[in-house]
């Protein structure tokens, strides 16, 4: 709510030394960014992104409902999984930022986060060995793969393809172990004593028997 205030504001006294009303000013930068998307998706601008497959399915003109549904549920998951580690929520909405619309190889920047919230997984559950092993190979060749300028640039095709679709199942691959790791740490915020006695080794509930009267 601070943040929808604060942008309505900052737009409201930005629009003060522009010609034309407020909301005239958001429908034109509105058409100019479905425009600039539509663009970029149909001349191959980037990878891996939703514009670009409604682009190649000539749905273009799904690109502003489908943004809308896309960021509500990032938002609903962020509202769900509130009390997590803020690097997982920031890893998560960084992988969907990069689905989202088209990028150029320089904004894999943003792979990024993602890469530095499984990294402090793997930090942090040194203790069980098969999580952190987990982590740390997802860490490890989401590192490899992430060398600049990237092999879309770099590799002759098809060579380059092949580069772009294990690029694909990487980060989707991050993206499903940050949100497995998200709801399991959520579990965990809601339910402490299942928590403790997880991860304790070798640990044996025992459950008392009921007295007889």
């Amino acid at each position: 709510l601070m943040i929808l205030s604060g942008y309505a504001g900052l737009s409201v006294f930005a629009g003060m030394f522009q010609p034309g009303n407020i909301i005239e000013l958001h429908q034109q930068w509105l058409d100019n960014a479905l425009k600039g998307v539509t663009y970029g998706s149909s001349r191959g601008g980037g990878n891996i992104n939703l514009h670009g497959l409604l682009n190649d399915l000539g749905l273009n003109g799904w690109n502003l409902d489908i943004s809308l549904v896309m960021i509500f549920v990032l938002g609903a998951w962020t509202f769900w999984h509130r009390k997590i580690d803020v690097w997982l929520q920031l890893g998560v909405a960084a992988l969907v930022a990069r689905f989202w619309t088209y990028h150029m190889w320089y904004d894999d920047l943003l792979i990024l986060i993602p890469m530095f919230a499984i990294f402090r997984i793997m930090l942090q559950q040194k203790r069980d060995g098969k999580s952190a092993l987990a982590a740390g190979i997802l860490f490890g060749i989401a590192m490899l793969f992430s060398i600049a300028p990237g092999g879309l640039y770099l590799f002759p095709e098809p060579f380059n393809m092949i580069y772009v679709f294990c690029q694909k199942i990487i980060w989707h691959a991050m993206l499903f172990y940050l949100l497995f790791q998200s709801h399991v740490q959520r579990r965990d915020v809601n339910h402490p004593k299942h928590s403790e006695a997880r991860h304790k080794p070798n640990a044996i509930i025992i459950r008392q028997k009921p007295k007889l009267r």
